[in-house]
């Protein structure tokens, strides 16, 4: 809860803006009965003593004037909610909610969407085995325990959901050829990630996953048992030290070719997945107190590409989302990221939450195609590698997709890669002991190639 200062003008239109919705304490009945939510702050602005409190961002506010006089504003219809919630009550619980005590408090519609949403985004995930559940549970209660994470009406779903959410994710990178070692190293990159950015909520995410992903393996291993033995060896393996387990772990992948996808397969998975969460419209969020504005991004089926493509901030403070400076700003992140309006579409109020605010909206939305540059991006990342020419004095090996190692006649060794971009392909040379200085950056393939041609003009 929030107390809301007077002084905080900008905060307080925001609210009243935001407030559509008012209940008073009636003394002679003990009822909350509706009144008009100017009311509520003619009664906060006449009395010096009265507090007017945030009790859930943008949804829910309190004025109290004394302990028979005190108001709650809403943002939605608390009739209507009722009913939903009685509505959603009757209705068969979602898979992935965890069994919740009769003692727990009714969950909130935006609790409920939220859990609906997860529902929708994992209603094609694998089962989950006992070890994994287990895992994701002991982990979330160990936040609890710390402080990490707050107790409240959602916790008692976080495990289910957390483990489902794993199985999903780990489903789909497997299919994408990822050995259950690379997942690992890949969540606990995202983790590292976080923790150097400060985002304690992605990190303890990432720490989620990483303990589901664990029991995912025991369970594997215990539905397999002929597998066992190599999965045994990398129980082995974690006791050793950092860089000497890396290897083995490599040594491993290595001595098992027949596990690998092949290369063509793999891209074909990830071009795939691609089109799947490719969107085709975007909308413009504005938070209708704070008045900041993101730019979410929408696949075929009207679901937030979130995992693949990240919201985006926009600049600046404003009253509703059809505001011109918000939609030309978001233009302008479409054109960068390689995409244009459909032909005939323009921007609109978006429901978001059900109903329009036609006079200060809080979303708005737009139909939207790929141009043929991101398309062409798009056809260089998922299709044939550039063919490099012959070079006199060079031989070229290649190390994996996009990189080559090139050795020099006389000895020296380089790293050339390639990296496809919407706005140009990068060509790099690296050098150095460890390849790790940058000799080269160009746009154009002959630029790199004459680095290796003429070692002498090499320079950062």
């Amino acid at each position: 809860m929030t107390t809301i200062r007077r002084n905080w003008t900008k905060r307080v239109d925001a609210i009243r803006a935001a407030a559509k919705f008012c209940r008073a304490y009636d003394s002679s009945t003990g009822n909350m009965v509706p009144v008009d939510p100017a009311r509520a702050f003619e009664a906060w602005q006449a009395n010096g003593c009265a507090t007017l409190s945030e009790d859930t961002p943008g949804e829910r506010w309190r004025v109290r004037v004394h302990s028979n006089r005190r108001y709650v504003l809403t943002a939605t219809d608390p009739e209507q909610d009722r009913q939903e919630r009685e509505e959603t009550a009757t209705a068969a619980p979602i898979a992935v909610a965890a069994p919740v005590t009769s003692a727990a408090p009714t969950r909130s519609r935006a609790e409920e969407a939220a859990l609906n949403k997860a529902g929708e985004y994992i209603k094609d995930a694998p089962g989950i085995g006992a070890h994994t559940a287990a895992a994701a549970t002991t982990v979330l209660a160990q936040k609890v325990r710390a402080g990490e994470l707050g107790r409240d009406r959602l916790t008692a779903a976080l495990p289910g959901i957390t483990a489902a959410v794993t199985a999903k994710a780990v489903a789909d990178m497997r299919a994408q050829g990822l050995t259950h070692e690379q997942i690992r190293m890949r969540l606990e990159r995202k983790k590292a990630e976080a923790e150097h950015a400060g985002d304690t909520g992605r990190a303890m995410v990432a720490d989620a996953m990483i303990a589901a992903h664990a029991g995912i393996v025991a369970d594997e291993e215990q539905a397999h048992p002929a597998q066992a033995p190599a999965q045994r060896d990398r129980g082995s393996m974690a006791q050793l030290p950092a860089p000497e387990r890396h290897a083995a772990h490599r040594l491993a992948a290595e001595e098992r070719p027949a596990l690998r996808m092949p290369e063509e397969r793999r891209r074909q998975l990830c071009r795939q997945s691609e089109e799947r969460y490719r969107p085709v419209a975007v909308y413009v969020y504005l938070s209708p107190i704070t008045g900041g504005a993101a730019l979410r991004w929408l696949d075929a089926e009207e679901r937030d590409c979130a995992n693949l493509w990240d919201p985006v901030p926009l600049e600046g403070r404003h009253a509703h989302a059809m505001r011109d400076e918000v939609l030309n700003e978001a233009g302008a992140v479409l054109a960068k990221r390689g995409f244009n309006y459909a032909r005939g579409a323009y921007w609109e109020p978006y429901a978001r939450r059900g109903t329009v605010n036609a006079v200060r909206p809080e979303a708005a939305r737009v139909a939207i195609v790929p141009t043929r540059a991101y398309l062409d991006y798009q056809a260089r990342r998922f299709g044939p590698l550039p063919q490099l020419p012959q070079v006199p004095g060079v031989r070229f090996k290649t190390t994996q997709r996009g990189q080559w190692w090139a050795t020099l006649a006389d000895g020296p060794t380089f790293l050339l890669t390639w990296s496809p971009m919407l706005d140009g392909d990068r060509w790099h040379v690296w050098g150095g002991a460890q390849h790790s200085e940058l000799i080269r950056s160009t746009r154009f393939m002959d630029k790199a190639l004459f680095v290796l041609r003429h070692p002498a003009h090499a320079r950062p």
